[in-house]
């Protein structure tokens, strides 16, 4: 007849072990659910804010350096916008105007998979990030 006989150092362990393993699971999981809280928020205005007027949809799109004009307004152009002006300051950054009706954030998520693109987004978007973080 064989005794088995536990340590304590083993048993502690297997409780650190555990212990690591259920920190883990928790640390994995808990930025998704509050990713899916966030998602399911309805955004609208605010009491002290009047709804927006509607307006064309607009991107903000920064190229990476040594895009030349030819090839940025081709870009432009491929995804149907046109260049409304260059916002002021060094940034780099271009505000178009989609003129063909498209989504603003589908066209901003093709336009950055051109490795012409360093940045395009939404500036709707922007806006109720800003928004958000003033009410």
């Amino acid at each position: 007849m064989t005794i088995t006989v536990y340590s304590s150092s083993s048993s502690l362990r297997i409780t650190l072990a555990a212990s690591v393993s259920l920190i883990l699971i928790i640390t994995t999981c808990v930025p998704f659910s509050r990713a899916a809280r966030s998602s399911f928020k309805v955004k609208g205005p605010s009491r002290m804010q009047s709804a927006a007027p509607h307006r064309e949809a607009e991107l903000l799109v920064r190229f990476r350096a040594g895009v030349s004009q030819r090839d940025k307004e081709t870009i432009i152009s491929t995804h149907g916008g046109r260049k409304k002006e260059d916002l002021s300051g060094e940034s780099g950054v271009e505000k178009l105007e989609l003129v063909t009706g498209n989504d603003a954030q589908t066209v901003a998520l093709q336009m950055l998979l051109d490795p012409q693109v360093e940045f395009a987004e939404n500036e709707d978007s922007i806006n109720d990030t800003r928004d958000s973080a003033v009410s």
